[in-house]
């Protein structure tokens, strides 16, 4: 089983599956010298790599593998929130028009509402491909008729007859031309289009021509197959596809694998991710660490004291709103920092977020006017932040606390997976727990475990009750997290 794997978290997740007995292919040099891992062009059956924002990493891959591969991180990484494709990418399908709309087919696929551009007829039969990922809660997918059929290093999709297309990791000219020239040798024919996959870069020629040859007759088999399926199944089982996000417990236990193969400070990984204008400083930082300057503790105090020195300087911080049932960075509406202080590396903080005005504030349901603020206020060892909502004159117009997962820090992001649920008190000093129907769809699609939904619920209805039974509206404008805490010990919660 070879797995090939990028990105910031490659020593970390490299470790996890050497210790489970895979076996590492097309690794970085720096992943070879750091697992004395030998050269060799053997195709990878997985990619693991960053999603886009760095918050958690993809598995992409053959499906059993990519499964397996998955299912090992997730285990040994636990802290993690699963979005994984309902049905497996790329996989083919025979199915059925149920209805025609402007242009667009539906076909029903195991339960999944598919979307085709085409003109065929209600019954018409129709052979599609799984476009794209069906993530949760999505119950949608796009398809096409251009199926592929993959090899290693080589996939043919059909309906793209004669074109030769690259994978966007194939950049070089040189390469592209050899590729090219590959294709016009092997004279591939009829509907059949190639596609050179990543891994060509590391393929010799020899395993190149024969794994184009191979795989063109695997697709011209296909196509007499394709007849003789039956409507209603899948012709081939796709490829794996899920993503696992990570939040703060997470990326540290995987500082503490990538510290068992090189020095690590903790927050390692949740620093990388978010601030590229850190990465010089943390190298050097562990390099010290490598030659005995600095020990782990000292490093990593050290790292969030020189942290602390930037924030005092109030610059903006942007906000990245993780969204738990889409998977997204939602990007919030940036603050100033108002208020920042550190106790060994925990901080907290009040941001200053100033509004133009137009809509709601969110749940208050009170217009939001130009110039009304919100006083943000976050703790990396708190699971809410509390947004404490002003008109522009300071009058106090309602509490929002937001359950989240730690909120990571960086001097320019604040970071968070945002939980959905949320507690709000309104003008009239009624409190409610709004959005709660989300976080249950966020449980029943798998994308949280048992315990986290059932911890978050306790968090919320302790959060209800204190305000009820401890507050006065009067007293919310002043409220801090610090109140909360001490009521409700919101630091013993694992989410």
């Amino acid at each position: 089983m070879n797995v090939r794997v990028r990105g910031i978290y490659a020593t970390a997740i490299t470790k996890i599956l050497i210790d489970e007995g895979f076996n590492i292919t097309h690794a970085s040099q720096i992943i070879k010298e750091r697992f004395n891992i030998k050269d060799n062009v053997i195709a990878p059956d997985v990619t693991v790599k960053d999603v886009d924002g760095k918050y958690g990493i993809v598995v992409i891959g053959k499906y059993d593998v990519g499964k397996k591969v998955f299912d090992v991180l997730r285990q040994k990484i636990g802290a993690v929130y699963v979005w994984k494709s309902k049905l497996p990418l790329h996989a083919i399908y025979k199915g059925v028009v149920k209805e025609k709309n402007n242009g667009k087919c539906i076909v029903d696929i195991n339960g999944v509402r598919g979307i085709l551009n085409c003109n065929a007829e209600p019954g018409s039969e129709v052979v599609v491909e799984i476009s794209k990922p069906v993530l949760p809660p999505s119950n949608e997918v796009l398809l096409s008729t251009n199926y592929t059929i993959y090899g290693n290093y080589v996939a043919l999709i059909y309906g793209l007859k004669g074109r030769v297309i690259f994978s966007r990791h194939i950049t070089n000219p040189e390469i592209k031309r050899n590729l090219r020239m590959i294709v016009s040798l092997m004279k591939i024919s009829g509907d059949w289009g190639v596609k050179w996959r990543s891994s060509a870069i590391l393929g010799r020629v020899n395993d190149l021509m024969l794994d184009l040859q191979q795989t063109f007759e695997k697709a011209n088999k296909f196509l007499d197959h394709i007849k003789e399926a039956p409507v209603g199944k899948f012709i081939s089982e796709g490829q794996f596809f899920g993503i696992l996000g990570f939040d703060s417990k997470a990326r540290c236990i995987l500082d503490d694998y990538r510290n068992n193969v090189v020095p690590t400070i903790r927050y390692h990984h949740a620093l990388k991710s978010m601030d590229n204008n850190l990465t010089q400083i943390i190298d050097y930082t562990e390099y010290l660490m490598k030659i005995g300057a600095l020990s782990r503790e000292l490093a990593t105090q050290s790292i969030f004291s020189y942290i602390e020195d930037l924030l005092s300087e109030k610059k903006l911080i942007n906000i990245e709103h993780i969204s738990l049932l889409k998977g997204e960075i939602i990007k919030l509406t940036p603050g100033h920092l108002h208020k920042v202080c550190k106790q060994g590396d925990i901080i907290h903080g009040v941001l200053k977020r100033v509004f133009k005005g137009g809509g709601y504030l969110d749940g208050l349901n009170v217009p939001k006017e130009y110039g009304d603020y919100d006083l943000m206020e976050f703790s990396t060892s708190a699971p809410i932040i509390l947004h404490k909502y002003h008109s522009k004159d300071g009058i106090f117009k309602g509490l929002y606390i937001n359950i989240n997962s730690y909120p990571e820090l960086s001097p320019g992001v604040l970071r968070y997976i945002d939980l959905e649920i949320d507690v709000i008190v309104r003008p009239n000093g009624e409190v409610h727990i709004i959005d709660s129907e989300k976080l249950k769809i966020a449980y029943e699609e798998k994308i949280l475990s048992k315990e986290k939904y059932d911890t978050i619920q306790t968090i919320v209805g302790s959060i209800e009750s204190v305000l009820e039974r401890e507050f006065d509206y009067n007293q919310l404008k002043n409220i801090s997290i610090k109140d909360l805490e001490e009521k409700i010990q919101l630091n013993r919660y694992c989410i």
